[in-house]
C-alpha cells in the first residue's frame, strides 16, 4: 500500500509540476510528503530455511521443485531488501528539499502510520533534477510492487508443492 501511495503521489506531482501554483499548498505538501517518505521495510525470516539447510534436512526433500522453489524464494528476499535500499537512497536526495519546503501541520497519521498532515511552504516550483529523482524512485516502487506480487504468487505455488509433498508421504 505504501508503494502504491508513493507511485500515485509521484504521478500527481510530476504531472502538475509546471502548474503547481494552481494547487493548494496543503495538496502539494500531502503528495510531496508521500513521494519522499512512503517506503516499505521487508522483514525476512529465514530461520526455518536456514534450519533446513544447516541440519541437512533439505537434502531429505525428494521433490526438486520444492527445493528449487525454496532456494529461489530466499534469494529473492535479499533482492527485495536491495530494492528497498535503492528506494531509500532516492529518498535521501529529497530529504533536504523536504526539510526546507514542507511544514508539519499536525501529527495526523494515515492507516499505515505515516504522518500525512504537511503543507508545502516552498515557492511552488520543484527543481527538475528533483522531479527526475522522484520519477526514478517511482519506477523503483513500480518494479518492487511487481516483484512482490510475483513472489506472492510463487509463494502460493510453493505452499501447494509442499502440501502435495507432505500428502504423498
Amino acid at each position: 500500500m505504501a508503494n502504491k501511495k508513493a507511485i500515485y503521489s509521484t504521478d500527481w506531482i510530476v504531472k502538475r509540476n509546471k502548474n503547481l501554483k494552481l494547487y493548494s499548498k496543503d495538496s502539494i505538501g500531502f503528495h510531496l510528503n508521500r513521494v519522499i517518505n512512503h517506503n516499505t521495510f521487508f522483514v525476512d525470516n529465514q530461520e526455518e530455511y536456514r534450519g533446513l539447510q544447516n541440519s541437512g534436512l533439505i537434502e531429505l526433500i525428494e521433490n526438486e521443485k520444492v527445493v528449487s522453489a525454496l532456494q529461489q524464494k530466499y534469494v529473492l528476499h535479499g533482492f527485495f531488501k536491495d530494492l528497498e535500499d535503492s528506494i531509500r537512497d532516492k529518498a535521501e536526495y529529497l530529504f533536504e528539499f523536504s526539510y526546507k519546503n514542507l511544514k508539519y501541520q499536525s501529527d495526523s497519521l494515515d492507516n499505515q502510520g505515516y504522518i500525512i498532515d504537511r503543507t508545502y511552504s516552498g515557492n511552488k516550483i520543484i527543481p527538475s533534477h528533483l522531479i527526475e529523482i522522484m520519477f526514478e524512485k517511482k519506477e523503483l516502487h513500480v518494479f518492487y510492487t511487481r516483484m512482490i506480487k510475483a513472489r506472492l504468487k510463487a509463494d502460493n505455488n510453493l505452499a501447494e508443492l509442499i502440501k502435495n509433498e507432505i500428502s504423498t508421504k
